[in-house]
Formats: structure tokens, C-alpha cells, sequence
């Protein structure tokens, strides 16, 4: 992220100057910072901004003097960009724009769980409830002990594979957690 400093140093001084422009750093949200009805989010040098102003016109003059304010004060390498209903914007690996009453942000992680499925080749598979149980994962250590499992090539393509699993478990289906975990423990040999 060349220019910007250490990560703590630098989220130190954001919340600092975003606090003296009277924001208040989201309890249970790392770098979303929240005043009256609009939200910063700053990520490392990805700034996003939004606001519920009662017209179109407030809203874009908030969101204005937000941006504003935070390319006066850090050096960021993202562009303003209004997120609307009819102008989605992509923002960390998520689609966002904005409902219906121009009221309400949505998020949107249906493309890039597109992405995966296609990457692994997974968009027409039929998925059924079958558990892995416990001789599965005893197979997969016997074999991993012998050194049966993976080449170098197969456990890079497996480390990537549990990574976007990961992925999917946090943003989209928690059920995914516990085989992740078991997927997890065949990354090293």
C-alpha cells in the first residue's frame, strides 16, 4: 500500500482526524466512521462515502464536503464515486449501491460468489447434505502422513480453494465454517 504508513499508525491517524470532523468510529466495524446519516468507510487508501440526506441534492453535497475533507487530510488513491440505484459501485470484493427509496445501501457479494464457482468449475453442481464425517478426515490425515495427498501444485490450488471457501463462509454461508476448518488443517504437509 506503498504510501501510506504502518497500519495501526496510519488507522490511529484517521480516526483521529475523522473524530475531530465529529465521527464517531462504528463500535463493532473496524475504519467505518459514522456522522448524523452519512458513513465513511476508509481502507487503508480506499475511501467510500455515503449519506441519507433528505433530498439527492443533500446527499451530494455531504458526501461532497465528506471527500473533501478526507483527500485534504490523507493521501488516498480512490476517486469519488456517487452509488446509486442506477450506478453500482464495486468496493472490496462487494457489489454496493443503493434501494429503491434512496434511502437504504445494499450490498451485494453475488458476483464475485459467481467468480469462485466459476473458477473451481462449481456452477452447476447439485449440492446435497452429506456430512464429512470423521473417517473422511482420518482417510485425509492417513494419506497426508504418507505423503499421498497433495504434490506443491495441488496444495497451492487447495490452499487458494480453502481461501475462497473462507471467504464465502464469513459473507455468506456460516454453515461453510467447520468444513473450512477440516479443509484447513490439509494446508501443510
Amino acid at each position: 500500500y506503498g504510501k501510506q504508513p504502518a497500519g495501526k499508525k496510519f488507522k490511529d491517524r484517521v480516526g483521529m482526524k475523522m473524530e475531530k470532523a465529529g465521527f464517531m468510529e462504528a463500535v463493532n466495524i473496524d475504519s467505518v466512521y459514522v456522522k448524523a446519516n452519512a458513513i465513511a468507510y476508509i481502507w487503508v487508501d480506499d475511501p467510500l462515502v455515503w449519506s441519507r440526506g433528505k433530498t439527492m441534492t443533500e446527499s451530494i453535497q455531504i458526501e461532497g464536503e465528506i471527500w473533501t475533507y478526507i483527500s485534504e487530510n490523507f493521501d488516498m488513491k480512490g476517486e469519488y464515486r456517487r452509488i446509486t440505484q442506477a450506478s453500482p459501485i464495486d468496493f472490496l470484493s462487494m457489489r454496493m449501491s443503493v434501494a429503491a427509496d434512496n434511502r437504504t445501501l445494499q450490498l451485494d457479494n453475488d458476483a464475485r460468489i459467481r467468480k469462485i464457482l466459476t473458477d473451481y468449475d462449481m456452477m452447476d453442481c447439485n449440492p446435497k447434505k452429506q456430512p464429512f464425517t470423521r473417517c473422511h478426515v482420518a482417510s485425509m490425515a492417513e494419506r497426508m502422513k504418507n505423503g499421498e495427498f497433495m504434490n506443491d501444485e495441488e496444495g497451492t490450488q487447495h490452499r487458494s480453494f480453502v481461501g475462497d471457501c473462507g471467504w464465502l463462509a464469513q459473507t455468506s454461508d456460516p454453515n461453510l465454517a467447520p468444513y473450512v476448518s477440516i479443509l484447513g488443517k490439509c494446508n501443510s504437509k
